[in-house]
């Protein structure tokens, strides 16, 4: 038997997380579903989003799943949009579809990072 056997792959380190939703019922830490250590071009989009209206983020949202539907996004595309918010976008899309994150989760784990309102209904 393993020593963290007991754990069952869930995460100990209380002092990771400041939000207490993140915790499951018996108290362990629930990782994001980016993972343990957030990519810094996630990291960076509760700052981009501040400057970002509604329509802009739809838009560069789209422009994130033709990229990962295509393998990549069109200049034309890209023009007008800060590269960081569609970078941080396409990360992130592509982390929930890799862990199969339901909205939910995906609601849950942007208001951890500091996401809310109209921008976390509009990504999840």
């Amino acid at each position: 038997m393993s020593r963290g056997g007991a754990l069952m792959g869930k995460r100990a380190l209380v002092t990771q997380v400041t939000d207490s939703s993140q915790k499951d019922r018996e108290g362990f830490v629930v990782d994001p579903f980016w993972g343990a250590t957030t990519p810094s071009s996630i990291a960076a989009l509760p700052r981009l989003l501040e400057a970002t209206d509604n329509g802009l983020l739809r838009t560069a949202l789209v422009i994130a799943v033709e990229d990962l539907g295509s393998g990549e996004a069109t200049p034309s595309h890209l023009h007008g949009f800060d590269h960081q918010l569609v970078l941080g976008l396409i990360a992130l899309v592509a982390a929930a579809v890799k862990a199969r994150a339901d909205e939910e989760t995906v609601a849950r784990d942007l208001g951890g990072l500091g996401i809310g309102g109209q921008a976390a209904k509009d990504i999840s």
